[in-house]
């Protein structure tokens, strides 16, 4: 695989709906306690296909942990993400072996449970190391920008485009810029990239068209934003980020049988089951009630496992299924405490103006000033509100 599709795909990744565990029958243990698996650090590390055999140096660590990374995204299966973990822990803790493709590792696992400090002091380390693998960088600047620290990532895309990634630091930077009240230059950086034949592999121009659209979508065009999503789509199927931001606009645009369409896949993420649980309960669709009760036995799953990762998949089922919008502000502030991207942000304005929270719209509109962030959506919640 090309470095520019490596790259590309971690960006996607890393904006990516956050891949889940399927509603099936386990056991759950209530004693914090409780001693779930004892392992040896150079044993084989046991998965549903059979024994990984324990990798002889850190290079072997690193492709086979990669593979299962890969896995775990394909087949929407988290539990690769913790055996990848455990191939490559023990490289790790010994300084002289951990390279920039094992930290790099670590912190896209890192991220993908949201552990997003983590993940950036990984990245950190990786780039010490080397400070122009295109590959740290990016995925450096993706989780600033999910944090909503944007001037920080600018900084990772400059560089990005320094060292001769032209397309991907392009991207990125439009991104950064978009997200600081430069939309309309973000829109144009990429327009001109996809109209100026550059040879984009298939997640590359998946990302850029999703971008677009998100930017789009920012300043109230969203029959603009539909086709760019949809077409993302098609060049990356598996990829549930996409996903999840065409059903938002189908959600908005009160087409709920194209959305049940949308999100329906084999094993559907938290986030994915949210919007068909949505989409159904709008629509009296009878199936309603088992979307839902799949959706809450893997928020009950989050909440005993005490990672609650997903308040944005939890405040959208408090707000839009049970109309409570008080827990629902409640959980997108914490949620926008972790992450910002736009889905988060207009949630929170949404919940903490439908509770009336007045500390809630108030920190918004403080980080809207700060950053110059611009959405004509959650301009017109804001300015609708009476709080």
């Amino acid at each position: 695989m090309s470095t520019l599709k490596q790259i590309a795909l971690s960006m996607l990744a890393i904006i990516a709906c956050v891949a889940e565990v399927e509603a099936s029958t386990r056991f759950y243990p209530t004693d914090p306690e409780f001693v779930v698996l004892k392992r040896s650090a150079r044993r084989p590390v046991q998965t549903p296909s059979g024994a990984v055999t324990a990798p002889r140096d850190a290079a072997s660590a690193a492709r086979a942990a990669k593979e299962l990374v890969e896995r775990a995204r394909r087949e929407r299966e988290p539990r690769f993400f913790g055996y990848a973990e455990a191939l490559i822990e023990p490289w790790l803790q010994n300084a002289s072996v951990a390279a920039p493709d094992l930290l790099i590792l670590q912190a896209d696992i890192q991220q993908n449970r949201h552990d997003f400090s983590s993940a950036i002091a990984t990245l950190n380390r990786a780039i010490a190391v080397n400070p122009h693998d295109p590959r740290a960088r990016l995925q450096r600047a993706a989780v600033l920008m999910v944090r909503g620290e944007f001037q920080a990532a600018h900084a990772d895309c400059r560089a990005l485009i320094s060292n001769g990634e032209l397309a991907v630091g392009s991207v990125c930077r439009a991104q950064a810029v978009g997200a600081t009240g430069q939309a309309d230059r973000g829109e144009e950086t990429i327009r001109a990239l996809l109209s100026a034949g550059h040879q984009f592999d298939s997640s590359t121009r998946a990302w850029a068209l999703a971008t677009l659209a998100d930017l789009a979508r920012r300043r109230g065009a969203d029959p603009d934003a539909e086709p760019l999503l949809r077409e993302a789509l098609q060049l990356e199927p598996a990829d549930d980020s996409i996903r999840c931001a065409l059903a938002d606009l189908l959600l908005d645009k009160g087409d709920h049988r194209e959305v049940v369409r949308i999100t329906s896949v084999e094993r559907p993420s938290l986030a994915l089951l949210v919007r068909t649980a949505i989409a159904q309960h709008r629509s009296k669709d009878p199936a309603f009630a088992q979307s839902s009760r799949s959706f809450l036995e893997l928020i009950e799953i989050d909440r005993q496992r005490a990672e609650r990762a997903h308040l944005r998949e939890e405040a959208l089922y408090a707000l839009e299924v049970r109309g409570d919008s008080s827990t629902a502000a409640r959980l997108a502030r914490g949620n926008f405490k972790v992450q910002r991207e736009s889905a988060d942000i207009r949630l929170f304005a949404r919940a903490a103006c439908a509770a009336g929270d007045r500390t809630g719209t108030e920190e918004l509109r403080q980080w809207l000033g700060r950053t110059g962030y611009r959405d004509r959506k959650v301009e017109s919640i804001l300015r609708a509100t009476t709080i």
